[in-house]
């Protein structure tokens, strides 16, 4: 009695094993290609200069933005380190652009705030 119990756990099991998992379809897709709200899209006429790996300075809206190093950031995009100095108010800041590649366009990403809650990276 015993080995006809064994025998049939054991066939049990192993049919158990050698079946396919239910394949699964999503009906819409995990991640949607759309940029978060809080970025800022640049204008296209100058994507080309960011995507050089120039440093140079440009001019917009009275502003002069000095591009710096070029970087590969955590989620592959290419960025860009930005030096934005407002020439009526005399304010500078810090930015960071990238290149979100199913979008296909470059971006600011949103402030970044170190630990002493100071703005490193202000909008």
């Amino acid at each position: 009695m015993q080995k006809y119990l064994l025998i049939s756990l054991c066939t049990l099991l192993l049919s158990g094993c050698a079946s396919q998992p239910k394949q699964v379809i999503a009906s819409r897709p995990l991640v949607e290609n759309v940029l978060p709200s809080d970025f800022q899209v640049i204008p296209q006429k100058y994507w080309s200069v960011l995507a050089s790996k120039e440093e140079k300075e440009i001019e917009h809206n009275n502003a002069t933005v000095r591009l710096g190093r070029s970087f590969i950031s955590g989620l592959g995009n290419s960025c860009r380190l930005l030096h934005i100095k407002d020439v009526a108010t005399k304010t500078e800041q810090n930015r960071v652009a990238c290149y979100d590649k199913e979008q296909a366009s470059w971006y600011l990403t949103p402030a970044i705030i170190d630990k002493d809650e100071t703005e490193v990276f202000s909008q």
